[in-house]
């Protein structure tokens, strides 16, 4: 299954793994996985218009929740990474373990 990593380095003070080290561990999960790096919200339009498969939100609570609006009506499967600062959104699904670990 494609997986489509959304990875936000600016969130939080993103401390956590490289979106390269995202990418090797979707891999050894079993995923086609592709990058695709924002800066923005308007970045995510294009990437979700044409993302297959699973998307992974790899930033913090603004990336996930960005994400997430533009997925309403979708089929697409989400997994979130938590990199943020506070990552609220992930505390409250009970997303715990290290960005890794959880992939």
């Amino acid at each position: 299954m494609q997986a489509t990593l959304i990875f936000n380095e600016g969130a939080g003070f993103n401390t956590g793994p490289s979106a390269e080290e995202l990418l090797e561990a979707l891999g050894q999960a079993g995923f086609n996985p592709i990058y695709k790096a924002t800066q923005t919200e308007a970045d995510l339009d294009p990437i979700l218009e044409e993302a297959e498969g699973l998307i992974v939100s790899a930033g913090g609570d603004g990336t996930a929740r960005a994400i997430m609006i533009r997925l309403i009506g979708r089929d697409n499967p989400l997994a979130i990474v938590p990199l943020g600062t506070a990552n609220n959104i992930a505390a409250a699904l009970g997303i715990t373990g290290s960005p890794l670990e959880i992939i």
